[in-house]
């Protein structure tokens, strides 16, 4: 995963714990047909899926222009300690100066492969959908933390292969002409 780290804040009980730069300019709609929206996505309605999995908002090319991102890492009093997962985690980082705009919560596991975005959705999509997808914004993540939470339960029942997961922030640095 291309993160450099370079800064971390609290925010509301969020520890930024890396730096991003994500493309930039729309979805790519050849990378998500419909066969792979209706396994992956809760809501196919969106403008574009971001996320901190690279296989769902893939990185930029070493030297191609992107969207700058901070992730963070929402303290989780119920859930499990990130402690010695990642030692970039533990170190106290600064916020990247500049105007952010907030883009959402993911749910991902430690290596951030997104459980809800890229841990398919087969037998219990129909359920999930009508239950979460109401939930997501345009960017098929959750504006609200209490439901990122939740969804986070579910979603280790329901991957437990990935255990364990964790929900993580996603900020847009100096927002400017990012499309998301």
């Amino acid at each position: 995963m291309p993160l450099s780290v370079s800064s971390a804040m609290r925010l509301d009980d969020e520890r930024l714990i890396g730096l991003s730069s994500r493309r930039g300019g729309g979805w790519d709609r050849k990378q998500w047909p419909r066969q792979r929206q209706d396994l992956y996505l809760l809501r196919t309605d969106i403008e574009q899926p971001l996320s901190v999995d690279i296989w769902v908002w893939p990185a930029t090319e070493a030297g191609d222009a992107g969207c700058p991102i901070a992730i963070t890492l929402v303290d989780d009093p119920q859930g499990s300690d990130p402690s010695g997962l990642h030692a970039e985690w533990e170190s106290p980082l600064e916020w990247p100066a500049g105007s952010h705009s907030f883009l959402g919560y993911d749910v991902a596991d430690a290596g951030l492969t997104s459980g809800l975005m890229n841990c398919g959705y087969t037998d219990d999509a129909t359920q999930l959908r009508e239950q979460w997808a109401r939930h997501l914004n345009r960017s098929h993540l959750f504006s609200d933390r209490a439901r990122a939470l939740h969804f986070l339960r579910i979603t280790s029942e329901r991957v437990p292969e990935h255990v364990p997961f964790f929900v993580y922030g996603l900020y847009l640095l100096n927002p400017l002409p990012c499309p998301a």
